[in-house]
């Protein structure tokens, strides 16, 4: 959950998703004030990267580029993958409510509820979904938007293109000369590109 001190300094957990490689990694605590780049030499730095799962040594920080999807808006149905807003503080409640439901946080009974309540909204938004758009359709694919890795989190954080998802600021990650950041490119539109 965000973390938020007196004098309005404030955290969020991050992950970072390597979609050309199938890994992440997850962050407990993102400073606002912190640059992307210096979050990524500490992951990856220039030399000695000993990532198990970097077989062609292809992650280093100053190769790297960095962008954050951009969710659909105001659309009536949602495919069931994709991140839908919450409506108002009651909708919040109820959000963190379920959430320490299914982990277990208000006893088995109360998990069961949750993970029922979770189950119907599912049926819905996937009727909601087929009757838009076919039973069959894909979700769609994202636009996205790339960060320079000098931005800070308060930079990406108040672009207005961006949401974070479930309170967990999501970030894509590809080497710049590597195959699968060409097809990224290919099958998404990149809105704009976000500058220390």
């Amino acid at each position: 959950m965000p973390e938020i001190k007196d004098g309005g300094n404030y955290a969020f957990p991050a992950m970072f998703l390597y979609p050309g490689h199938g890994q992440s990694d997850f962050v407990s605590r993102m400073e606002g004030g912190e640059m992307v780049a210096l979050r990524l030499a500490e992951m990856f730095p220039e030399e000695g990267n000993d990532v198990p799962w970097d077989y062609d040594d292809s992650y280093k920080c100053s190769e790297l580029a960095v962008y954050f999807e951009v969710y659909p808006m105001g659309e009536e149905a949602v495919h069931p993958a994709q991140v839908r807003m919450i409506d108002g503080m009651a909708g919040c409640m109820r959000f963190f409510e379920n959430s320490r439901a299914l982990k277990g946080g208000d006893g088995q009974q109360a998990m069961e509820k949750a993970k029922k309540e979770e189950r119907a909204q599912l049926v819905k938004y996937r009727k909601a979904w087929a009757e838009q758009r076919g039973k069959h359709a894909p979700a769609p694919v994202s636009d996205v938007v790339r960060v320079h890795p000098a931005a800070t989190l308060d930079k990406v954080l108040t672009d207005s293109r961006f949401i974070v998802p479930n309170f967990l600021v999501t970030f894509l990650i590809f080497p710049e000369s590597h195959p699968s950041h060409a097809a990224f490119v290919k099958e998404r539109r990149v809105l704009g590109l976000i500058e220390p």
